[in-house]
């Protein structure tokens, strides 16, 4: 067996495997006996800690932008609905504008609406009108508080839209790091 350093380094990914030994644990409905070594994915030791945290970056083009209404049903959609009996536990968002060479010129904020009972997460039209050619970063600080209620509501996605006068000019991009897990909104939450 080679020495454990001289192993080439690679990105791991979550059906990569770990080798662990298994304790004896009387209390289990199948008592392992002996401590015997074991695989374990790196998926299920994740699952472990309860870390189903992910993050997914949504870009979102300028036409797109432009295309977003306060008076009509155009709102762009973030994150799909996560089905029945489901909702998203926005866990943080920040906003990246690489504002291009054409400035946005939004009249107003855009909010994400989502999964909250009563909310809009105001982007401030400050962030989106970045200066030419300046990357803007701003995270949405404290998602609880932005929120009128907390209440979650399931089967929602998550969308972005505007308050008022939208954008009608740019040429950037504005990408949406969105971190989240899906929570079930059955009795038992399993």
């Amino acid at each position: 067996m080679a020495i454990i350093y001289t192993y080439p380094d690679a990105t791991p990914k979550a059906t990569d495997k770990l080798i662990g030994t298994v304790t004896e644990d009387v209390n289990a409905v199948n008592v392992v006996k002996g401590n015997p070594t074991r695989s374990f994915t790196l998926s299920g030791v994740q699952s472990l800690f309860n870390q189903d945290v992910v993050n997914v970056v949504v870009p979102v083009t300028a036409t797109q932008l432009k295309t977003v209404s306060s008076t009509g049903p155009v709102k762009l959609t973030l994150l799909a609905a996560p089905g029945a009996g489901k909702a998203y536990d926005i866990q943080g968002v920040m906003v990246f504008v690489d504002a291009g060479g054409v400035v946005f010129n939004a009249g107003q904020a855009y909010y994400i609406n989502g999964p909250w009972a009563q909310t809009n997460i105001n982007i401030p039209a400050a962030i989106l009108n970045a200066t030419i050619n300046t990357d803007v970063l701003h995270k949405v600080v404290n998602i609880e508080n932005a929120a009128s209620t907390n209440a979650l509501v399931q089967n929602t996605a998550l969308e972005l839209g505007t308050t008022g006068a939208k954008a009608t000019t740019g040429t950037g991009m504005v990408y949406f790091s969105i971190t989240y897990k899906i929570v079930n909104t059955t009795a038992t939450m399993v």
